[in-house]
């Protein structure tokens, strides 16, 4: 019989990789150039408003959610979140959207099997 945690690592693919629902397709791009999509789930949260003063102290913000396991699957290696502009970032795209995001932290949560990229908008140097 399968452990609970294996059922639910398994279930967490299960409901990532599922066309019905919520499942966004997305294109990750690592450093080197390694290109491979996935489904995924998205919050997309439009501003955070600190309560005491009414300011926003965060703009539009994207956070994703995928397996594990499927990044293993095509050979990439951990991903890990870039805040500093000299060095190369993972890149996200998303299928519904026209803008090309750099993960700027990465949370794996390695008891469900499931990485949580938190996105910042990609300022292409041109």
């Amino acid at each position: 019989m399968k452990s609970l945690a294996l059922q639910a690592k398994d279930d967490f693919r299960s409901i990532v990789n599922s066309k019905l629902g919520a499942a966004i397709e997305i294109i990750i791009t690592s450093p080197n150039k390694a290109v491979h999509s996935f489904f995924s789930r998205n919050a997309n949260i439009s501003q955070s408003i600190d309560p005491s003063t009414n300011q926003t102290i965060i703009g539009s913000q994207n956070v994703i959610a995928v397996s594990i396991d499927d990044l293993k699957d095509v050979g990439f290696e951990t991903i890990r979140g870039v805040s500093d502009n000299t060095i190369k970032p993972w890149i996200v795209s998303i299928e519904s959207d026209d803008k090309s995001y750099k993960v700027t932290e990465a949370n794996p949560d390695l008891s469900l099997g499931s990485m949580v990229l938190w996105l910042e908008v990609l300022e292409l140097v041109t």
